[in-house]
């Protein structure tokens, strides 16, 4: 049984999120909002008007649908324990860049077309992209995807140059992430080995409990690094660049089963 406390925390923290969707979208009604950040009407209404803490997928989506991520450890934390901890842990990297723009379920959908996520982080900068850029990574269908862009009111054109209209880091669901290891992976090119330019490893061994954490960590501060090059000012150029790392486990659960 949860806390009255708990409930009224969550209550605030739900109805910042529902006036700062109302103030970005003032056009839309709840059943336009609740799609927007990508649950049923009927769990959208439940959430507004039932005096209980919803699930955490759902909780995660409206924080998240209204660009406050930053709460999301202290609203998970009123679910379970512990885990918004855990969360944090897994976002903070994330979560210390400055101008986040939190990826909603709209621009999830959008971004389902592979070629339109590349375009819009070649828009993603502060002199946006040029046509002639565009072409150079996508060809022709990188024109089609300026014009998905722009009709989904994303991105603007001015001057053969695409800006988005709203500008920012990107921060993105796991599922998401995970989805376009693929797109990043098609960019990488062999022809730049051994020019300074790109960098690719792989590694697997059998490792314990203690390696996992070890190697966790080694990432965790590889990201941090990474961040910090990205967002300096000194570093920052025309050359459209991404940089990308992740690791596993091959198995779902690492728990040892069966032992005496």
């Amino acid at each position: 049984m949860m806390l009255n406390e708990s409930l009224c925390e969550w209550d605030n923290i739900f109805e910042k999120c529902l006036t700062d969707l109302k103030e970005k979208y003032p056009k839309l009604n709840d059943g336009q909002l609740a799609k927007l950040v990508g649950i049923p009407r009927a769990t959208f209404n439940r959430m507004k008007n039932e005096n209980r803490i919803p699930k955490l997928d759902n909780m995660i989506k409206v924080l998240i649908g209204s660009d406050n991520i930053d709460l999301i450890s202290d609203a998970v934390e009123l679910v379970e324990s512990g885990l918004g901890k855990k969360l944090k842990s897994a976002l903070e990297i994330s979560l210390n860049e400055k101008e986040v723009i939190a990826e909603n379920e709209r621009l999830e959908n959008i971004f389902e077309n592979r070629d339109v996520f590349v375009t819009y982080l070649l828009c993603n900068r502060k002199k946006g992209a040029s046509i002639d850029e565009i072409l150079n990574v996508l060809g022709d269908i990188g024109l089609e995807s300026v014009n998905i862009l722009i009709d989904k009111d994303i991105a603007f054109k001015m001057n053969d140059r695409i800006y988005l209209k709203r500008s920012g880091i990107l921060v993105r669901s796991f599922k998401s992430t995970k989805y376009h290891l693929n797109t990043y992976s098609k960019y990488y090119q062999t022809e730049n080995v051994g020019a300074d330019k790109n960098y690719i490893h792989s590694l697997s061994e059998g490792l314990n409990e203690d390696g996992l954490k070890a190697t966790h960590i080694a990432h965790k501060k590889f990201h941090e690094e990474i961040q910090r090059i990205y967002r300096d000012e000194k570093y920052q150029g025309e050359i459209p660049a991404f940089s990308v790392a992740f690791c596993d486990s091959f198995i779902k659960s690492t728990k040892t089963e069966g032992r005496a």
